[in-house]
């Protein structure tokens, strides 16, 4: 490119850039008034798309509005994250069309696991207080899914050192 046309092209996009203002990547401004129960309306809409003649399951496919189902593999393993906060433990999962997980946890020189929570939001806060306040500890955790009862199994286990 010449220096010319360089030019010329970097007065196009000063010009556009301040016809846009200094940031053209701000959010536009929310909607205005948007009443109670839009997720109700929306539901209720398909409902009755789908009673409509001419309705068929290749249409409700192109409109993203069947649901899929994939088979949940009970030989599963979640892949979690543990990391330790001022204050707590956060452990995060992803359900993978599982209900939930079920997290056990060791802490210090223990070696029995005994069960934390069933979690069914990720992430799940461990806030309990340190067994000897203010000396650290370390706490182990393994994830297996739940659907009402545990896979078993399990993730490898992680260790995070908690300071309280």
């Amino acid at each position: 490119m010449t220096l010319p046309a360089f030019r010329r092209t970097l007065g196009a996009w000063q010009s556009i850039v301040s016809t846009i203002g200094t940031d053209p990547f701000t959010d536009p401004p929310p909607p205005a008034n948007v009443l109670p129960g839009a997720l109700k309306r929306i539901m209720a809409f398909i409902a009755n798309l789908k009673t409509r003649p001419g309705y068929t399951p290749d249409i409700g496919t192109n409109l993203k509005i069947i649901a899929t189902t994939v088979p949940i593999d009970p030989g599963d393993i979640p892949d979690p994250d543990a990391e330790a906060e001022s204050g707590q433990v956060v452990l995060s999962f992803i359900k993978g069309g599982h209900q939930g997980v079920l997290i056990q946890e060791q802490v210090g020189a223990s070696t029995v696991w005994g069960d934390l929570a069933v979690c069914t939001t990720s992430p799940y806060h461990d806030v309990r207080p340190l067994a000897v306040p203010g000396q650290p500890e370390k706490r182990r955790y393994r994830f297996c899914y739940w659907d009402g009862t545990p896979s078993n199994a399990w993730t490898s286990v992680f260790e995070v050192t908690f300071g309280g």
